[in-house]
């Protein structure tokens, strides 16, 4: 990123960076942590962290106690997102078991 930044060039570059897992020991995909770095040409205003509800189900063992519900939010609507600062128009992308979850933009960014 510095090398980027000090070519001019990370204010037009969008690095995304996620891990598979959410909680690897429990092989859990629920909130997994992601990182967007770089400008995106202004499409994805940067420089801010934005902090989602957890994407727990009741009862699942990998929520702290109090987070168990679904907050409706998917890395589905990330990448919809993310296609959509690259001029790419989606409504939808991959499957969810509700199709809501898969449908949209990710209004947060």
């Amino acid at each position: 990123m510095q090398r980027l930044d000090s070519l001019g060039a990370l204010d037009n570059t969008l690095i995304y960076v996620a891990s598979d897992m959410g909680n690897p020991s429990l092989h859990s995909t629920q909130n997994v942590p992601t990182l967007l770095c770089g400008g995106a040409g202004g499409k994805i205003r940067m420089g801010r962290r934005v902090r989602l509800g957890p994407d727990c189900n009741n009862g699942t063992p990998w929520c702290a106690a109090g987070e168990a519900t679904f907050s409706g939010v998917s890395n589905n609507h990330l990448l919809i997102s993310i296609a959509a600062a690259f001029g790419v128009t989606l409504d939808t992308f991959g499957t969810q078991v509700e199709m809501k979850h898969a449908t949209g933009p990710l209004s947060e960014i």
